[in-house]
């Protein structure tokens, strides 16, 4: 059996649910977005803009629709798109405050 597994890959797919528009709506509707608010606000965000970065994370989520294959990751697919944007604005404001030189160091440039 599990050698005819490996010759037939194909059929993976009949075990995979696939991701419906209707699906996805019925998941935002529901309330589905509230594990994606609790996931941002768990990483530092305050409520109302983790509520607002959910919203948009949703609305990505529904624009690539297309990408997600297995609807039992729905969540954890959506919650990769404000992830990765956390990660990137964190890394932005770290490089922003390397690059800021020590206000000591700005007074004594003047004072040159």
């Amino acid at each position: 059996m599990k050698g005819r597994q490996l010759k037939e890959p194909h059929l993976l797919a009949v075990r995979i649910k696939m991701m419906t528009p209707q699906k996805f709506g019925e998941a935002f509707q529901n309330g589905g977005y509230q594990p994606t608010v609790r996931f941002l606000q768990k990483r530092g965000v305050d409520k109302d803009q983790a509520i607002e970065i959910a919203q948009a994370a949703w609305t990505k989520g529904w624009e690539r629709i297309s990408q997600l294959r297995d609807d039992n990751l729905l969540v954890e697919w959506v919650n990769t798109l404000p992830a990765t944007h956390l990660r990137r604005a964190s890394a932005m404001r770290a490089l922003l405050i390397c690059r800021r030189p020590a206000a000591n160091t700005l007074s004594r440039l003047r004072s040159m």
